[in-house]
């Protein structure tokens, strides 16, 4: 079984999006094409994936070929 998240953001760019958690955690799918799902892969994820990251996200803005994060 799955568990269950709470998103309380969501940020589209071109061909990826993100979701950010009530937690602080980070999660991402797409075309990874230019490094843009924070995966350091090029791999496409058609699923949600955990994206690690070292502090608490605050938000996430996602542009047509990156992502950018504002940490807490």
């Amino acid at each position: 079984m799955k568990k269950k998240i709470k998103v309380v953001d969501v940020a589209v760019g071109g061909r990826h999006c993100f979701a950010l958690a009530d937690t602080g955690q980070v999660y991402s799918w797409g075309f990874g094409f230019y490094y843009q799902l924070g995966t350091g892969s090029t791999e496409d994820k058609m699923e949600p994936s955990e994206v690690s990251t070292f502090r608490k996200v605050e938000k996430i803005s996602c542009g047509y070929f990156h992502t950018a994060m504002i940490y807490s």
